[in-house]
């Protein structure tokens, strides 16, 4: 287990899917800046719309039989315009969106899984412009007004009194 998740148990359950759904995307080792940007934005604003805590996006799978294969991705030390890629993507996702990479060994081969939070209050954007995923693609929210209304009404339904600041509260008791 690394932070809390259990990652050879993950990707082995994601592996199972007969193919990609809206709240998880496997990859081999390819990583476009601007297309992982794009990604996180939708996969955050879709695991809300979605009522899940997370979504993912994991590096070293085979898409077309989802094998593991292992990758030579390795978030450290991936480089954009002279800035680490976590930082050049904190900066271009407004607001802040919440998401992690971990590095692991599943079947002896490197996996590297990005954890992506579920956005809480208003869409998450990449470089101002709001995503989601139909299906296994990424797409402009906007380009989807009926999923765009629900995601509001879903996060709309958030009530701070009773959930944020509940949870504030019990984590300061223990």
């Amino acid at each position: 287990m690394i932070g809390g998740i259990d990652i050879p148990s993950l990707v082995k359950r994601l592996c199972e899917y007969p193919q990609e759904v809206e709240w998880f995307q496997l990859k081999s080792n390819h990583v476009q800046p601007e297309k992982l940007g794009e990604t996180i934005s939708a996969i955050a604003n879709v695991a809300a719309l979605m009522e899940r805590p997370n979504g993912y996006v994991i590096w070293g799978i085979s898409d077309c039989d989802h094998k593991i294969i292992g990758t030579r991705f390795n978030p450290d030390t991936k480089k954009v315009q002279k800035d680490h890629l976590y930082h050049w993507l904190s900066n271009r996702l407004k607001p802040s969106a919440e998401f992690r990479f971990y590095k692991d060994r599943v079947d002896g081969k490197p996996i590297v899984v990005l954890s992506i939070a579920a956005t809480v209050h208003w869409p998450i954007r990449f470089n101002n412009e709001a995503y989601i995923r139909v299906g296994s693609h990424t797409r402009r929210l906007n380009d989807f007004p009926d999923k765009e209304k629900l995601l509001w009404r879903k996060l709309d339904q958030r009530i701070f009194e009773q959930e944020i600041a509940v949870e504030w509260w019990q984590m300061r008791m223990f």
